[in-house]
């Protein structure tokens, strides 16, 4: 599901609203560590099933990329091009037939939170800070920008706002700081949990792992010359570009 929020004289797409997708790699609270590639940057990537707001995605994309030619790739699309949007992992649980996009933003997006039993959404709060979280549900607000920088050419997927509608299975454990400096009595049984440390550092080898700069083909996939249209047709070179 998704609203396209378009300007009204021209119709081209301003943002997109997507909803009822899964929040991964979450740094919506936080910015990225200092060991991340976009280090210092706030975003998530965004699990989407959906196929007509996939359709939808890659209908912005191409508009953007049409915008690009002229305004920021000197007239054509580039043979090496990075976009945000990419096939998920078959062989992860969480991506398996599902499309991911990544977003990312320099200034820390509105978080917002809309209970079932409520039909407006509110602005989080300090205390509820810990709602918001990686696998959680949600709706997330996106705006497309292409960028050429030393070379190296692209799309980048803007996060502008979020909203938790629902829970999900949280996709890493919460360290509790109470627990990790607390000592086991015969009345009760601390859980063994990693230091502040060793979850930091697990936390970013996991990153590590994923952090592909917006390509939208999963590590084992190329993109090839053949597949990177030159010419007019601007929404088959998306389609190409998933391909791999």
């Amino acid at each position: 599901m998704f609203k396209i929020n378009q300007d009204q004289e021209t119709g081209k797409i301003k943002s997109l609203h997507l909803m009822d997708v899964t929040f991964s790699y979450s740094y919506l609270v936080s910015p990225r560590p200092e060991s991340d590639f976009n280090a210092g940057t706030y975003g998530t990537e965004l699990i989407i099933r959906d196929t007509e707001t996939v359709a939808a995605i890659k209908k912005y994309l191409a508009q953007v990329m049409e915008e690009a030619k002229v305004t920021t790739w000197e007239g054509k699309i580039p043979k090496s091009l990075n976009i945000p949007l990419k096939a998920g992992n078959e062989e992860s649980e969480l991506e398996a037939d599902a499309f991911v996009l990544k977003t990312s933003s320099k200034m820390q997006p509105k978080l917002f939170i809309r209970d079932e039993d409520d039909t407006r959404a509110h602005e989080v709060t300090e205390e509820e800070l810990d709602d918001i979280y990686a696998g959680m549900i949600g709706e997330a607000i996106v705006s497309f920008k292409a960028y050429s920088y030393n070379g190296i050419r692209g799309i980048k997927a803007y996060l502008n706002a979020v909203c938790k509608t629902g829970d999900g299975q949280p996709l890493a454990a919460k360290t509790s700081y109470e627990d990790a400096f607390s000592s086991a009595t015969e009345f009760d049984t601390v859980p063994k949990k990693a230091t502040p440390k060793k979850a930091a550092k697990k936390e970013e080898a996991a990153d590590e792992d994923v952090d592909l700069d917006s390509m939208i083909a999963t590590p084992t996939r190329k993109v090839s010359k053949d597949t990177v249209l030159k010419g007019e047709t601007v929404s088959l070179t998306i389609d190409d570009l998933l391909k791999g």
